[in-house]
This record gives structure tokens, C-alpha cells and sequence, in this order.
């Protein structure tokens, strides 16, 4: 299987399947154990599932054994798969031969064996991604990555453990790279579907999604209601052109107002209108000045 293939879904839990109960923040999250390997468990989270950052430390309860109790452990997350809208944590026991014993027969063999040995990942000159994390609360952090694998279909990526919280609650990010033989870089937006804990390292791949060619014409010279961002205090952004704030991202939830004739401006004057950066999600054009979409509010480039 190709690294970039997604996994195919897991079949319907066994009789007897343990549940897992994660808690992180306020709440605990329930889901339930789809696999056991190499030391390690699978869980499947269908509704609201945890962010939790590579490495994290925290304590997972097991239920439903044949015992009756519950297994309180401490445990680290070890990697992350979104498979169509589901996502499957994996998590690594502190104590695997402890945890061992409290496994069921049918997981307990899988839990034990070895993992196999690793192919090395290719040699050669490295090649440095910048990657943009799009969602979430750290949307606009970039981070450095090391380039393992280029296809058609995406991208495997080598990210520093340190650098990688900022992706922890971003789905979708930014790359760019600058292939061999290409002068000018390449900007790709790209889906994450798998995230391992390799050491202090961690594994990405991602597949790139399809950009809209919705390029905006010209901006026409006109006049537009204006309203204020609430977030960041910018004022007179442009009430049609600017569904989102360019300057921090925010969603427009304010109404608009006309302002004073001087303090008005015609659309192609405003100091967000340009084409000096142009959105890789919706192909919007703004001027180096604006740091956020104003069509659809994602970071630019």
C-alpha cells in the first residue's frame, strides 16, 4: 500500500470490545477500541472527537471487560487518522504489561507482539516545507517541515514534535515548496489524513484537495456599507467584498453602516484590495496588507 492510500474502514467491533473514556478538557470523550498493536490501541471517536496534540500525555480508562472493572493508565497519544469525518486516535500505555493483563483474549495477542522493524526514510538532499495551519486556534502559525514523499495525490511530511501542537486543531493546511528543477514555489492546500509519533518526530501525510476557480474579476470602482470587526478593531472593511475581516479572519456578524463621505471609499481604494496575495482556497485576491481572506476567511499565503 502506497503511504499515501488511506487505510481501509474497520469493520464492526467484536463481542466484547472495550470502550475508552479520554478525558481531556472539561468533559470526557467515549470511543470505542477498533484494534490492538504493537503496544498500543486504536480508538474510533464518531461524535465530538478530543483535539490532542502528538505526545500528549493523559489518562485512558477501559471498559466493559469481562472483569467489571474499570483500567485507569496513564498513556500518550502515539498518532491520529481521519478516515471520512471519523476520527482514530492511538494511544500508548506507560506500562504495556501491565495494561497487557487487563485486555481481553482477542486483543491481548495483537497487543503484544513486536512492531516491526521500519524501513529507513530516503536519503538525499532534504527539502523544507512550509506548512500554514488553516483552522483552529492557532490558524496563521507556520512551521518548518522536512519533505520524505512527493506524489500526485499528496504529500508525507516529517514535522518536529515541538512545532506540531500548532497543527493539533487544523484539519486542512497550507504547503509550500519549491519542487526540483522549479524556481517559483508551490502552494498546495492540503487535507491531514494520518498523523504518527515517530521519537520526537512526527509523520504527516496528507492529500492535496481541489482548489475553486472562482478567480474575482476586477474590483469595480463603487461604493459599499461598511461595518467594524469587533475582534481586532479594524474599521471601515467593506460590508459585500469583506464577509470576513482581512485583518484577523473573523466572520462578519455586525450590521453595516454608512459612513461619513470622508471617511468613504471606493471599493478599489480600500487598503485591503489588490492582488498581491491571492487565497489558495477560494482564488479571492487581496494586497499584501491583509493577512486573512476576506471572502472566506481563511489565513493567506
Amino acid at each position: 500500500m502506497s503511504p499515501l492510500e488511506r487505510p481501509s474502514s474497520t469493520s464492526a467491533p467484536k463481542k466484547g470490545i472495550l470502550c475508552v473514556s479520554v478525558q481531556s478538557g472539561p468533559h470526557p470523550h467515549k470511543g470505542i477500541v477498533r484494534e490492538a498493536r504493537y503496544g498500543e490501541l486504536s480508538v474510533e471517536f464518531v461524535s465530538e472527537p478530543p483535539l490532542l496534540s502528538m505526545g500528549k500525555g493523559l489518562d485512558l480508562t477501559l471498559s466493559g471487560m469481562a472483569s467489571g472493572d474499570d483500567y485507569t493508565a496513564p498513556a500518550r497519544v502515539t498518532g491520529r487518522t481521519d478516515r471520512s469525518g471519523v476520527i482514530q486516535y492511538t494511544f500508548q500505555f506507560q506500562d504495556p504489561a501491565q495494561a497487557s493483563r487487563r485486555l481481553p483474549d482477542q486483543l491481548r495477542a495483537d497487543f503484544n507482539k513486536k512492531r516491526h522493524r521500519r524501513a529507513p526514510w530516503p536519503k538525499g538532499d532534504p527539502v523544507s516545507v512550509t506548512v500554514l495551519a488553516t483552522e483552529g486556534a492557532k490558524a496563521g502559525t507556520r512551521i518548518l517541515a522536512k519533505l520524505l514523499t512527493l506524489t500526485d495525490s499528496g504529500l508525507c511530511l516529517l514535522v518536529n514534535l515541538a512545532a506540531e501542537e500548532a497543527l493539533a486543531a487544523s484539519p486542512t493546511v497550507v504547503c509550500t515548496y519549491r519542487p526540483a528543477g522549479r524556481e517559483e514555489p508551490v502552494l498546495r492546500p492540503c487535507a491531514i489524513q494520518t498523523r504518527q509519533l515517530e521519537g520526537k518526530q512526527v509523520v504527516y501525510l496528507l492529500s492535496f484537495t481541489k482548489v475553486r476557480e472562482t478567480p474575482d474579476s476586477a474590483p469595480t470602482n463603487k461604493f459599499e456599507a461598511m461595518w467594524d470587526c469587533p475582534e481586532c478593531g479594524s474599521k471601515f472593511l467593506l460590508g459585500q467584498s469583506h464577509k470576513n475581516c482581512p485583518e484577523c479572519g473573523r466572520a462578519r456578524q455586525v450590521p453595516t453602516y454608512f459612513p461619513n463621505w470622508e471617511d468613504s471609499k471606493q471599493t478599489s481604494e480600500h487598503w485591503a484590495t489588490g492582488d498581491d496575495r491571492e487565497c489558495v482556497f477560494c482564488s479571492a485576491a487581496f494586497s499584501d496588507l491583509a493577512e486573512f481572506c476576506g471572502r472566506c476567511g481563511k489565513p493567506l499565503p
